[in-house]
């Protein structure tokens, strides 16, 4: 969406968040957090959006990373996103235990016959983070804390507990509520699992429902054709201020007239309901790409052409998916347009097709760690070869 709707109070409270950062951070005695925080389709992503490109327009160097749930169990891949944007020069400064700690967390040397202690990628992060605050603040931004995978989190929580007085701060959006399949437990709001924020001056923004005029104004701009006035209503009725279920229940209803068969649901399970119907809808090898998206990480063009096995079919897919707002290309990568997207594809699948689709991308990637988690994945029994991989990618 190029508007955002009904957001006042939450912007004001983020406009603060960066002011403050700006003008008074340097005598503070820890970095500050502010942690977004609301169910899943809230627009918790577009606000974070807009706090890093605040923070940009005031003259902060910004680190960020969108995690994903299938990168969440794989090692760095947080961190391997933050230092993209470190300048060089700032990584080649570091001592050369530490440069050598980095380049083998994120996997740009080899680890040698020893596995590298994580207290020295902790230490390398550190210095980075302290040499960057020399030329001024420096916002960590992270979408989807409760993705983040483990060992990003580790080095992370043990580089912010030791920094005091440099101008940064951490900016991350965390889901709170039910997944639509009651499966998994999320963090509640102002809920830090990681220990990152734990130490920090930290304040919770709690993304809530929009009010209706809001939610009608959102849906209005949305559509190329608008609803008839009664159907709007009901969508925005059913919606409960979820602007994305809203959305998606309204370009529903102007395809096939109508969204009473989910009017009994409560928000969450709608959203499940409503994107698997859309999902259903899709060509089979472009309902099969969203889930392969789902379950793997930086899945990019390539990656597909060999999953499919031709690059036609593989484009095909890609260009179907794209066109029904399923899937986007972002930076090279083909991302899911929503994760609630790959809870629904994941969710539509067998137990048996998922280990199929984890067998083929375990041929795929070219990761060892990610190949060995496809391989655990796609495992239904006890296995010498897959246990032999798991344990070397493990080292």
């Amino acid at each position: 969406m190029s508007e955002l709707f009904g957001r006042t109070r939450e912007l004001a409270g983020i406009g603060q968040f960066i002011a403050a950062l700006s003008g008074t951070q340097s005598r503070l005695s820890s970095p500050s957090a502010l942690i977004l925080s609301g169910d899943a389709g809230m627009g918790k992503t577009t606000l974070w959006r807009i706090a890093t490109d605040l923070a940009r327009d005031a003259g902060f160097q910004v680190l960020t990373s969108r995690c994903a749930e299938a990168e969440s169990e794989l090692s760095f891949t947080t961190l391997g996103d933050l230092m993209e944007a470190v300048p060089a020069r700032v990584q080649a400064a570091l001592a050369p235990p530490l440069q050598h700690a980095m380049d083998v967390a994120l996997l740009r040397s080899d680890p040698g016959p020893r596995p590298t202690d994580w207290r020295a990628v902790g230490v390398a992060v550190l210095e980075v983070i302290r040499a960057m605050c020399a030329g001024g603040p420096v916002l960590v931004a992270v979408d989807d804390l409760q993705w983040l995978d483990g060992a990003s989190a580790r080095v992370l929580a043990f580089a912010l507990r030791r920094l005091a007085g440099e101008p940064l701060g951490f900016l991350a959006t965390q889901r709170a509520g039910a997944l639509a399949n009651g499966a998994e437990q999320v963090p509640q709001p102002g809920g830090d699992q990681h220990g990152i924020a734990a130490r920090l001056a930290r304040a919770v923004l709690t993304i809530g429902p929009l009010d209706p005029g809001d939610v009608e104004r959102a849906v209005k701009a949305r559509l190329s054709r608008q609803l008839p006035r009664a159907q709007l209503a009901e969508v925005v009725r059913q919606s409960a201020g979820n602007p994305y279920l809203a959305i998606e229940l309204a370009v529903a209803a102007a395809e096939v007239g109508g969204t009473h068969e989910i009017s009994a649901l409560p928000v969450p399970t709608a959203i499940a309901v409503l994107l698997g119907g859309q999902l259903r809808r899709l060509p089979a090898e472009a309902r099969e790409l969203v889930a392969v998206a789902a379950l793997t990480s930086g899945l990019t063009q390539r990656m597909a052409d060999r999953f499919f096995g031709s690059s036609q079919r593989a484009m095909a897919a890609v260009e179907a998916a794209v066109a029904a707002g399923m899937l986007g290309v972002e930076t090279g990568r083909i991302r899911l347009a929503h994760p609630l997207l790959g809870t629904a594809a994941s969710s539509s699948m067998s137990a048996a097709k998922r280990r199929e689709i984890h067998r083929q991308l375990a041929v795929v990637v070219d990761d060892d760690e990610e190949r060995a988690t496809h391989l655990g994945l796609a495992t239904a029994e006890p296995d010498d070869e897959v246990a032999a991989i798991l344990e070397k990618a493990a080292a």
